[in-house]
């Protein structure tokens, strides 16, 4: 299942970028023998409902239609979690970034309104974010506040870029699959797309 091998493949290139003399490394990457900074594995079966983020957040978007805010480096790790919870879940998911989404999306909040109760907007955040980026999180909150949509500010671990990025991508993927289970769905199979490239092939 290649949308599962992103932590493999991305390990695998960041260990060939750090032993290859090509250039320097660049602020956030991978040091030659530098010792990895520990990511927590946030979502493990074992771990109760009450120490597992990701079982908790995965019960917050139980029937509600997800949206992921991200910005920086965080942008396309907000699309991945859009994407899993599509193919896992097999539930409606959207994603946007900061600053673009405070230049339209904000003014969206308001209509249709009984679709508020409905939404759930998760909002990825690191240290590494410029200042101003953070506070258009902390504005962007009051404005969903006033119009009655949940939202979760989630943070992420870890020293470096890349530790942060990957341990946003695991805890999304957690969340995607426990999602599912609430669900009731296998996260495996995607029929809808099998269907779609099989009425693509016949219409050749």
């Amino acid at each position: 299942m290649r949308r599962a091998a992103v932590t493999i493949l991305c390990t695998m290139i960041a260990m060939v970028a750090a032993c290859a003399p090509i250039s320097p490394p660049q602020g956030g990457g991978v040091e030659p023998g530098a010792t990895p900074t520990p990511v927590s594995t946030p979502g493990k079966e074992a771990t109760p409902t009450s120490s597992n983020p990701a079982k908790q957040l995965a019960t917050n978007l139980h029937g509600k239609i997800t949206v992921i805010y991200g910005a920086g480096i965080l942008s396309e790790v907000g699309h991945r979690w859009k994407t899993q919870i599509n193919e896992n879940s097999k539930a409606w998911a959207f994603h946007e970034t900061f600053p673009e989404l405070n230049h339209n999306a904000v003014v969206g909040y308001q209509f249709p309104s009984e679709l508020a109760s409905k939404i759930y907007v998760v909002m990825l955040r690191c240290p590494s974010l410029h200042p101003r980026t953070l506070v258009r999180y902390q504005v962007t909150g009051e404005l969903l506040e006033q119009n009655g949509v949940s939202h979760q500010i989630i943070d992420s671990q870890g020293g470096s870029d890349l530790s942060q990025m990957m341990s946003l991508i695991f805890l999304g993927d957690w969340v995607s699959y426990y999602l599912a289970i609430l669900y009731e769905i296998d996260p495996t199979p995607v029929e809808a797309i099998d269907y779609l490239k099989k009425r693509l092939s016949d219409a050749k």
